[in-house]
Formats: C-alpha cells, sequence, structure tokens
C-alpha cells in the first residue's frame, strides 16, 4: 500500500445475515496509511444508528490496522453520550465481517438550550 493513501467508507451494519437481517447502523468514516515502511493503517470512524431505538446516536470508533481485531470506542453522541469501550472484529464471512460492540455509557436527560446572550431575546434562536 502507499503511505499516505486515504479511504473513505460507508458500510451498512445488519443485525444479523441473509434476507430477514435489518439495518441497524452504518459505519462511516476515513481509513488511512499512515505507515511508510510497515501496513500502519489508521481508521477514525463514526457508526451512525438508523433502526428505531437508536436513531441518530452514533459511536465514535478508532484504531490501528484494517485487519486487527479491536478498535476503541473513544466516545458517542445521543443514547450513547461518553461511550467508551471496544469493538472486536470477530469472524470474515466472504464479504461480510462479524463484529460486536461493548459500550459504557452515560444516559443523559436533554435539555433544551438557546443561544445568545442572556437577557436579549433578539440574539436567541
Amino acid at each position: 500500500m502507499e503511505f499516505g493513501l486515504v479511504l473513505a467508507s460507508d458500510l451498512p451494519i445488519y443485525d444479523g445475515f441473509g434476507p430477514e437481517a435489518n439495518l441497524v447502523a452504518r459505519l462511516q468514516g476515513l481509513q488511512s496509511q499512515a505507515g511508510k515502511l510497515t501496513d500502519g493503517w489508521q481508521a477514525s470512524v463514526n457508526i451512525v444508528f438508523e433502526d428505531e431505538r437508536f436513531n441518530g446516536s452514533t459511536l465514535h470508533v478508532m484504531g490501528t490496522g484494517l485487519h486487527k481485531r479491536e478498535w476503541a470506542i473513544v466516545g458517542g453522541t445521543g443514547e450513547f453520550t461518553l461511550a467508551q469501550g471496544i469493538m472486536y472484529n470477530l469472524l470474515m464471512y466472504g464479504e461480510f465481517q462479524e463484529i460486536e460492540l461493548r459500550a459504557l455509557y452515560t444516559p443523559m436527560k436533554k435539555v433544551p438550550w438557546t443561544l445568545g446572550v442572556p437577557g436579549d431575546t433578539a440574539s436567541q434562536t
């Protein structure tokens, strides 16, 4: 691989294999060849949930190597606020890969807020 090569991904994540499987999320992000002398890939991706339960929530995942078996979950949004954990790349089945996510997160109550100077209702949206 060529040093400096950057790949963009937008891959579907399903809850199983076969025609009965449901789309749960998408893995979207960048992988770059960061090693000059070795196959030193670095990845930074978001798992963007599209299912009914977690729609719009994300997990941010980072790691080294496209073929390594574990990457760090270093953050999240929505239902997965402040997530930390690990994503395991378990097995490859031809063009399919099985992953496992293990994360700790802090569910937080959403609080409405406005922008602007306190007391200045003209600048608030």
